[in-house]
């Protein structure tokens, strides 16, 4: 995570002084250009084109991450690094105490759905889901802090990866596209109504 993010620097209401930044850097050291919702949507449309029939399994990993199922409380000291961006230069290094909630996958899904996948957008699957998790993680912070004990969880992850859903819905069939376009013309996320996760997910999701 790199802060400060480019939301922490806008002036006014818009301002979310909490906003950083995921970065995946490869195993090479090169760093993938940042993702942003139509990047992350185009990768789940190359999915649906080669692998249809894994949708529903990907929408139950996206509705896991939104509801911050399977996930793991974590409370320890981990690098923090204050870096020259321009020159790469580590200014400053210390480790500093964090807590949070980190994403578990199962392993066996990921891989085999991974090796079926291949690369998406130059990542794994592994680290394309992660890397959604921590652009989740950080829509709870901003809104956390501007909203306090105001804030109802609906604006965050939620909406963010339930809107993942909806394109999922559209590739699927059960959704046209002028019903797509005009969901997310009114706000900028469209999240999936509840009563709609069993046509995209199947039999994967049980509502009681």
């Amino acid at each position: 995570m790199q802060y400060p993010g480019i939301e922490s620097k806008r002036n006014g209401q818009r301002n979310f002084m909490l906003d950083a930044r995921p970065i995946i850097q490869k195993s090479d050291g090169e760093i993938v250009p940042d993702m942003n919702f139509g990047r992350i949507w185009d990768i789940i449309d190359r999915i649906g084109q080669g692998h249809q029939a894994n949708l529903d399994v990907l929408a139950v990993l996206f509705l896991r991450i939104a509801y911050m199922i399977g996930y793991q409380h974590n409370d320890t000291e981990y690098l923090s690094e204050t870096i020259n961006v321009i020159t790469g230069e580590v200014i400053e290094s210390s480790m500093t105490r964090f807590c949070w909630n980190s994403l578990i996958l199962d392993p066996d899904v990921v891989e085999t759905l991974g090796d079926s996948f291949g690369l998406l957008g130059g990542v794994s699957l592994e680290g394309f889901l992660y890397y959604n998790d921590l652009l989740a993680q950080n829509e709870d912070c901003k809104y956390s802090y501007l909203k306090g004990q105001q804030w109802d969880f609906k604006s965050g992850r939620i909406n963010n990866c339930l809107s993942h859903l909806t394109v999922i819905a559209h590739m699927q069939g059960h959704m046209g596209i002028s019903e797509l376009i005009n969901k997310f013309q009114h706000g900028g996320v469209a999240p999936l109504a509840q009563n709609k996760f069993n046509e995209v997910c199947g039999d994967l999701v049980i509502q009681e």
